[in-house]
């Protein structure tokens, strides 16, 4: 099969505008190849309920086709569910499910679609069955790591997962740690798995010598690190702000910048106050895309020490640390889940135990007391971000569907 005969459906039960590291890497896949991958998607955002803030502004910009239906799974619930309520939940998903499956062959057959990549495991993992059956379509898992590393919630769930990939006619991960996980939790042969890890917009995340490049009024003035995604357990930052008394006795004119929102921020901002670090750690809340660049640019470090959850939960990739390697920014990452293959640990960056705040305070400290070391490891992250651009990762993508038999 060649390319010119390989259209793609990407379907994922949320989208952008949502933030999210999967969404954004179906973003880019989709507009680096937008006459051979399309989306469909929701309108209605299944964490609230509501309907997704300017989704429609979103669509009409895009290179590249997006559909959506209200709904392609049930709202997240929450807290005891009873019995009746189970019943009509499980009475919504199988009409949610006819609708989208009716939706893909409808799409299918107009755009002459040819393979339906699944963008969520749990929520749409069924379609892998349904796609298998379908005499004109392959179907490809697209699993990024917390997705599988982080248990079910019944033995039903994780028998699904199980089926979704021994229906899938392919499974593309994002990391060796990923490849690893889908093997040894679920038994699937490694010749259906291909691996491309994330890449990065090298245009929007752009190098500039600093001696160039005025710094815009909206960065903090002198030195900073910066840290920025959800603010969520797994992601590290309750353990960067543990480890900050100890890089501010180093290193004390130097600030933290925490970007991002989430439900960790409220007792982040109490334990800045109990520790009396409101000068030197500032909480910026969400940052907008496109002041992202300006913040990785201008930062000494960018640090997320991330860490495995109990419940498994991890971070699968990290695409923020190719970001901050693309403008020459050296990253400080947790030694867990799939950081390893974005972070070259003593090259771009340093891995650390995310549990530990000693481990991250001396990695930190190691970096911004060295400037050889820090301009060495600017140079090789800036290197490395260079050959992971979207294109080329969009290129093996198209590879991996061209190949399946």
């Amino acid at each position: 099969m060649t390319d010119a005969e390989t259209k793609c459906l990407f379907v994922c039960p949320h989208y952008r505008p949502l933030i999210g590291g999967a969404l954004a890497v179906y973003d880019a896949l989709a507009t680096c190849e937008p006459q051979q991958i399309q989306v469909l998607t929701a309108y209605i955002d299944y964490t609230s309920g509501e309907e997704v803030e300017a989704w429609r502004q979103f669509d009409a910009g895009a290179p590249y086709t997006v559909r959506r239906l209200p709904r392609l799974r049930p709202n997240l619930t929450s807290g005891h569910v009873s019995i009746p309520a189970r019943i009509r939940n499980k009475l919504i998903a199988t009409s949610i499910q006819r609708k989208v499956w009716q939706r893909i062959q409808d799409i299918a057959a107009q755009e002459g679609i040819t393979h339906i990549c699944i963008g969520a495991l749990d929520a749409l993992g069924w379609l892998a069955s349904r796609i298998k059956k379908h005499p004109a379509l392959k179907s490809v898992l697209y699993v990024h790591g917390e997705e599988v590393t982080q248990k079910t919630h019944s033995a039903t769930a994780d028998r699904a997962r199980k089926q979704a990939f021994m229906a899938a006619d392919a499974t593309v991960v994002v990391s060796s740690f990923t490849a690893n996980a889908v093997i040894n939790l679920y038994g699937i042969d490694r010749g259906k798995i291909s691996c491309i890890t994330n890449g990065v917009d090298l245009e929007m995340f752009k190098y500039q010598a600093q001696q160039a490049h005025e710094k815009p009024a909206t960065i903090p003035a002198g030195r900073f690190v910066f840290s920025c995604g959800r603010l969520v357990a797994r992601k590290g930052f309750d353990k960067l702000v543990e480890a900050w008394p100890i890089i501010k006795k180093e290193c004390p004119d130097v600030t933290l910048c925490i970007g991002g929102d989430g439900p960790m921020r409220e007792a982040l901002e109490d334990r800045i106050g109990q520790l009396e670090l409101h000068h030197s750690i500032k909480m910026l809340g969400r940052v907008a895309s496109g002041d992202l660049p300006e913040f990785y640019r201008h930062a000494d470090v960018f640090a997320s020490p991330n860490r495995t959850m109990p419940d498994g939960d991890t971070e699968g990739f990290g695409l923020v640390f190719l970001e901050a390697a693309a403008v020459g920014t050296p990253s400080i990452g947790g030694d867990a889940g799939g950081v390893p293959d974005a972070i070259q640990d003593g090259v771009t960056g340093l891995l650390v135990d995310g549990n530990n705040p000693a481990d991250i305070a001396d990695a930190l400290i190691r970096l911004l007391s060295d400037e050889a070391l820090l301009k060495t490891m600017s140079k090789n992250a800036l290197s490395h971000a260079q050959t992971q651009g979207w294109q080329s990762k969009s290129d093996e993508f198209m590879t991996v569907l061209n190949n399946i038999g």
